[in-house]
């Protein structure tokens, strides 16, 4: 156990073998805390010498205690201390050294943190591996067995050699004391539930590390194993599903919904490696919320985004694509049901102010505010961030002085083009000190030329353009990151915080010609496609949670934690329940471009196009998705292809016109 303090000569010889220096001391426990602490943010390179240091530390400590086990042994046999004497070797648990992610141990039930020793020895004991797998509780019972007593209770486990053939071995975590992990063994086959919301699966016979996730929800071993999970969750809990809000006191009863327009995820200061970050207020709101680690649009654009998010279903399910472009295409229904309408039935004051053109009076999915704030300022000019948070303090000073709950809804348009934030914002952004263009990106006519010659532009000066149209995004960001610090002063100071839930959402990302586009609704690339969720309440714990979710979970966790019953079948979950075997999906039709969708799942995604191409990212070592590793012999796609294959179906019910190419593997 650390700390790492093994005498000198120990530590020397495993550390001197190394052939890296570091400048931390890994005899140090505070040392070895200072190179946790940079391991993130360190280069593969550091990262792998860091982890050589620990286990040479860790072999110190080992060697050490052996040679002292050897004297002590020694000793024990000169006094005749065994000769009589039954001796039991045990290990409690096992240690991770960034195997998976993580450091210590109590992290996961990886095989580095869960597998254990156990041995028995006496002078008339003869000696055998027994090769059948065991368990801690069975220490107990064999020892009762062996010395004839019997125990006061009756034990779970089994004397060494009766355990049957097919029993059902758990292994059972606490994380945090929130989040419980468990895993079932049975044979050779080991179903992990992690407590993330993952599942592994690993086949013990040819992978005893645990190091080849193999889970396929069509494989016959995974199905028998998931079929012990409800019998074993139900006898062991009285709830079978984990929350993601845990609230310390009351839930709270009014809501304040703040949406972002076209916010890429990794200009967030939480997300981006910018130093220092240029969204200060913003980071520390989402230090004290619940972050969706792992949160994604169901598109790319802002009107698909709000149908998913208010009614908790995709627009698949909903049987229309909004604004498809295509004159074959079923048009939007006159009514659909929205969170807004389930809200304002609910007896709640609905009022919305928005800068998007999607969310204005009277229409589809405004269904139900009593009340839309909405500047139209023509053309492509949005209500600025300032004008968002002075009619939001307008409309709270109506509402918090009302006896009814209440809901506000804001929608910004910064940081989304055309960008034209204040001076000082593009000053601090470095803007005026930028090597010369010749194309105005803070102008919509002068910026869409630029974008209509990029292809035929040099590298050089597409690369100049890169930094432009960079720094104005930062610039809006700084913008709406000062007006967000207002905002927030003066919920404050109106004490409009203290009984309300406050969720922070972004629609979609935007693409800077990372995959050779610029805008959104172009591809569903993680630059567009990746979102940001989070939610605030004074009685909320604040935490993350790193399990896949989805714009369709966003309203039915927050009607849960409102405690307003829906009576509907959703896409959506509330986050914290959703099933960890279904992939993800998105997509988006807009003619006279062929439809394009993704399926992910457990940190593979793959995308197709109806014109039949295709790539595999994996978003652990690629979240950028820059390399693709598609292989028609991947054992990881039919479970990706059979999730869009069904999808494509479900699409083809309302557009039966399309013809999907090479929708085969």
């Amino acid at each position: 156990h650390t700390p790492y303090n093994a005498s000198e000569s120990y530590v020397e010889a495993e550390l001197g073998a190394l052939e890296s220096t570091l400048p931390w001391d890994f005899s140090n426990p505070t040392s070895i805390d200072a190179a946790l602490a940079a391991y993130d943010g360190a280069t593969e390179e550091t990262q792998a010498a860091i982890r050589d240091h620990l286990l040479a530390a860790y072999r110190a400590q080992i060697t050490y205690f052996d040679d002292v086990l050897a004297d002590f042994w020694s000793d024990l046999d000169s006094m005749g201390m065994l000769d009589d004497t039954l001796v039991v070797f045990w290990t409690d648990h096992g240690e991770q050294h960034g195997e998976h992610g993580e450091f210590h141990h109590g992290k996961s039930l990886h095989s580095q943190e869960n597998r254990a020793m156990a041995s028995f020895w006496a002078r008339n004991l003869e000696p055998v591996e027994w090769t059948e797998r065991t368990y801690h509780q069975d220490i107990a019972s064999t020892l009762y067995d062996i010395m004839a007593l019997t125990p006061g209770y009756t034990p779970t486990g089994h004397v060494v050699g009766t355990a049957p053939a097919d029993r059902l071995g758990v292994t059972y975590n606490f994380v945090d004391n929130v989040l419980p992990e468990f895993s079932l063994i049975r044979g050779d086959s080991q179903l992990y539930y992690h407590h993330s919301g993952e599942k592994y699966f690993y086949d013990l016979a040819e992978d005893p590390d645990g190091e080849r996730d193999i889970y396929d929800i069509s494989d016959p071993r995974v199905v028998a194993l998931e079929a012990e999970v409800t019998p074993w969750m139900t006898a062991h809990f009285e709830e079978t599903e984990v929350p993601a809000l845990v609230f310390e006191e009351e839930r709270p009863r009014n809501l304040l919904f703040i949406g972002i327009d076209t916010l890429r995820r990794d200009r967030i200061g939480r997300w981006s490696s910018t130093e220092p970050s240029i969204t200060p207020f913003l980071d520390g709101l989402l230090e004290e919320s619940v972050v969706l680690e792992d949160h994604r649009s169901c598109a790319n654009w802002t009107l698909s985004s709000l149908f998913c998010l208010f009614t908790g279903n995709s627009t698949v399910t909903l049987g229309f694509e909004p604004v498809s472009g295509d004159s074959e295409a079923p048009a939007m229904p006159e009514s659909v049901d929205v969170a807004p309408r389930r809200l304002s039935d609910a007896g709640y004051q609905t009022v919305a102010v928005s800068g998007s053109p999607y969310i204005v009076p009277d229409w589809l999915v405004t269904d139900g505010f009593q009340e839309v704030n909405y500047l139209d300022r023509g053309g492509n000019s949005w209500a600025s961030a300032e004008w968002i948070v002075d009619q939001a303090r307008t409309s709270l000073d109506e509402l918090n002085g009302s006896e009814d709950p209440w809901y506000l809804h804001l929608h910004f348009m910064d940081p989304h083009t055309p960008y034209d934030a204040p001076f000082s914002y593009r000053r601090a952004a470095g803007i005026p000190e930028l090597p010369e263009l010749g194309w105005n990106v803070a102008s919509p006519k002068s910026f869409n030329l630029l974008k209509s010659l990029y292809d035929t532009l040099s590298e050089e000066v597409q690369a100049t353009a890169y930094t432009h149209v960079d720094a104005h995004y930062e610039s809006e960001l700084r913008y709406l990151d000062d007006q967000l610090s207002k905002l927030w002063m003066y919920l404050r100071a109106s004490e409009a915080l203290e009984d309300t839930l406050v969720v922070f959402w972004t629609d979609h990302g935007e693409q800077f010609w990372e995959h050779g586009e610029i805008h959104h609704d172009r591809s569903l690339y993680a630059e567009e496609n990746r979102s940001m969720a989070a939610f605030w309440s004074p009685s909320l714990s604040p935490g993350t949670w790193n399990g896949p979710t989805v714009h369709q979970d966003i309203f039915p966790t927050i009607m849960e934690a409102l405690e307003i019953p829906i009576d509907a079948e959703l896409d959506g979950d509330v986050v914290g329940t959703r099933p960890s075997n279904e992939p993800r999906l998105a997509f988006r039709y807009s003619a006279p471009d062929l439809p394009r969708m993704t399926a992910d799942y457990k940190g593979l995604r793959l995308h197709y196009s109806w014109d039949g191409s295709r790539a595999l990212y994996d978003t652990r070592t690629d979240p950028d998705e820059i390399y693709d590793i598609y292989d028609p012999e991947d054992p990881a796609l039919p479970v990706l292809w059979h999730a869009l294959d069904t999808e494509i179906d479900r699409v083809l019910t309302y557009l039966p016109h399309l013809e999907p190419q090479d929708r085969e593997p």
